[in-house]
């Protein structure tokens, strides 16, 4: 049965949890991912970093044990022993390797692409290896003969191994990642046996069993000497991404503890707001502050923190928790869940809620530290108008706005609402929809998204009429002008659990059509699905879920689907540490491709991504974590956030 706690109680009450193991890790700063320096693991078990430019071989930790390699994902990186069938993911901070799961096969070596790891077997077949339990498929036999050393590499977008010749010469091959067979580029040059071979910076790198490191050319394969580390390294690399810490937040003027993803504007800077922080005395689930708006500014090719706008509480807002809209005008157009008018409560955020306008003050000069100028739109009252709008907002061509509320409305159970503009920068308040329980739905959350025909799509984490779910599993829901009004129209009714509970997040539409949204728990691994409803007809839609959740997953935050149809989001627990993850989905061939693309380790890095991701046009992605970082919050009981990029 479904717990009928509000998505913020439940993603503090889990957070909570993960913040004990947040502390874990509470070691070293980050190792920056220099063009000189890669991650690499010896013969005798040894993790660390070695320096490309002196040979330098720093030691992070032991895990004792031979690898078969290492090799990057996304920006993870993982291990496999030799011989055995082990997959472990490691913390670069600080060399912690967690054991993901087995395989069937016995690894001679281990590496991977940028799409996925693969292990050569004992029996000289290539087995794909699943990042997220560890288990082992076979491709193919490679084609080569066993004995001797051989490596396997990781980080590019091509597979490559390196093995003894007949002559006692080290030969390069390309390993077609399909069949499992391998082509010989070419004579490496070298007289001593290869240990590993890895990619870092666009660049194949390998390393013999002396301590002799080279460049590898791989259109002929021809090794071009570096240097020496004095260590015999068998696995070599970092991961194909590189992730960043973008600002951690404080607490102060810039906030703490933010729930929402960002938004850009034309220029490339990023807005969004913090949960809690800033200079006023609010206090909601445990966390101090009323919340912020903020910048980060794009200045030479760097993102700079400006703090725009700190809330006050009583009739301003408190808790601002859904990402901000760039209006048709430049400026911003947010919600907060409590502050405002009206007697509401939602999670200890005191008053139902508003919608707000922020704009640049008009004095001059500006400065990164003027704050910026709040226009309250409207405040609710928790009656038929609606209360506690969990929301982002969308415009129509009339400059009308539209959003949900969690409660409020005819019946109690939330509402869709309508701002529209009133003269002299005024706004008239309607609801043109109040839920009604039971078979409908309960609750909206996150707002909602149109078509271009003027229909509005969205979910609700409540209702259905699902009793495997105590308050129901939850609806997508079609709003539609009929003239003189509104009609409303379900969807698709969530049964629980295999087809996923409580569909928190909102939806994004590609140009067929088709909706894409998640659950935040149930399915079949339990934390929760990304699901697809495809129009099938006569008015009718097809759910089918694309992907499972791993237990403790937990999505919250609206998908992102970018231009080649792949899809983004982030899970607030789950990966290898238990702290977050980042993942893809890209479709081919009618089934979906699931790629991890970062884990998140905690402090001093990030921990607990829960508003969703965004991406650039180079493919950057970005997005913030409601606790981690190098500052604490509430008298040191937690972590403050950051805001966060992962680059290709």
């Amino acid at each position: 049965m479904r717990d009928n706690k509000s998505t913020l109680d439940r993603i503090l009450a889990n957070a909570t949890i993960l913040l004990a193991g947040c502390a874990l890790f509470l070691l070293s700063p980050p190792i920056a991912q220099a063009q000189s320096t890669i991650y690499a693991m010896t013969q005798s078990g040894v993790y660390g970093t070695l320096n490309l430019s002196n040979g330098t071989f720093t030691q992070i930790s032991t895990p004792g044990f031979e690898p078969a390699g290492i090799a990057g994902l996304g920006a993870n990186m993982f291990a496999a022993n030799y011989p055995g069938s082990t997959l472990y993911e490691i913390n670069p901070i600080n060399g912690n390797f967690v054991t993901i799961g087995n395989g069937t096969a016995s690894y001679y070596d281990f590496g991977g692409t940028t799409t996925g790891l693969y292990a050569v077997g004992t029996d000289q077949n290539l087995y794909s290896v699943n990042a997220a339990s560890g288990a082992s498929t076979l491709i193919g036999p490679t084609g080569l003969g066993s004995g001797g050393y051989q490596s396997l590499s990781g980080g590019g977008a091509q597979l490559y191994t390196a093995v003894p010749g007949n002559n006692g010469d080290e030969l390069l091959y390309v390993v077609n990642t399909t069949t499992g067979a391998a082509t010989e580029i070419g004579d490496m040059g070298l007289q001593d046996d290869v240990s590993s071979i890895g990619f870092a910076n666009g660049t194949l790198y390998g390393a013999d069993i002396n301590g002799n490191y080279y460049t590898v050319n791989t259109s002929t394969g021809a090794a071009t000497l570096i240097g020496n580390s004095g260590q015999d390294l068998w696995g070599l690399g970092i991961p194909p991404m590189t992730f960043g810490v973008l600002h951690n937040f404080t607490g102060g003027m810039d906030g703490a503890n933010p729930f929402t993803g960002m938004v850009f504007d034309s220029s490339g800077n990023l807005y969004g707001t913090a949960g809690a922080g800033g200079i006023s005395s609010c206090s909601s689930d445990g966390l101090q502050g009323c919340g912020t708006a903020f910048k980060l500014a794009k200045r030479n090719g760097n993102f700079t923190m400006d703090p725009l706008y700190e809330f006050r509480g009583g009739t301003d807002g408190q808790f601002p928790l859904r990402p901000m809209t760039i209006g048709p005008n430049g400026s911003l157009y947010g919600t907060t869940v409590g502050g405002g008018e009206g007697s509401c409560s939602f999670d200890g955020a005191t008053g139902c809620g508003m919608v707000y306008n922020l704009m640049p003050a008009p004095t001059f000069p500006r400065t990164p530290l003027t704050p910026w100028n709040e226009r309250v739109l409207y405040r609710f009252t928790g009656g038929d108008d609606g209360g506690s709008p969990f929301s982002t907002v969308i415009f129509d061509a009339s400059g009308n706005i539209y959003g949900t509320t969690v409660f409020g409305g005819t019946n109690g159970y939330g509402t869709v609402f309508k701002l529209t503009p009133a003269g002299g920068g005024n706004y008239t308040e309607s609801a043109i929809y109040s839920f009604a329980g039971g078979s409908d739905g309960e609750n909206p959350y996150d707002g909602l998204i149109a078509d271009t025909a003027g229909n509005y799509y969205g979910t609700t984490p409540n209702g259905g009429g699902s009793t495997n779910c105590s308050s129901g599993c939850g609806t997508v829901f079609e709003l539609s002008p009929n003239g003189s009004g509104w009609t409303e129209k379900i969807l698709y009714r969530f049964q629980g659990p295999n087809d996923g509970e409580n569909p928190d997040g909102g939806l994004v539409m590609d140009h067929a059509g088709n909706l894409y949204g998640n659950t935040w728990q149930g399915g079949p691994g339990g934390g929760g699905t990304v699901y697809e409803l495809s129009p099938s007809g006569g008015g009718n839609w097809t759910e089918t879920t694309i992907y499972s959740v791993p237990v403790a997953g937990y999505a919250v935050g609206r998908l992102f689907l970018d231009s080649a149809g792949n899809l983004y989001n982030a899970l607030q627990g789950g990966g290898g540490f238990g702290l977050g993850q980042i993942f893809e989905l890209m479709p081919s061939n009618g089934s979906w491709t699931y790629v991890d693309l970062y884990d998140f380790v905690g402090a001093p890095n990030a921990a607990n991504p829960i508003g969703g991701v965004v991406l650039d046009s180079s493919g950057n992605i970005y997005g913030t974590t409601a606790f981690g970082g190098t500052n604490t919050c509430g008298g040191g009981s937690y972590e403050c956030g950051t805001a966060w990029k992962i680059t290709p």
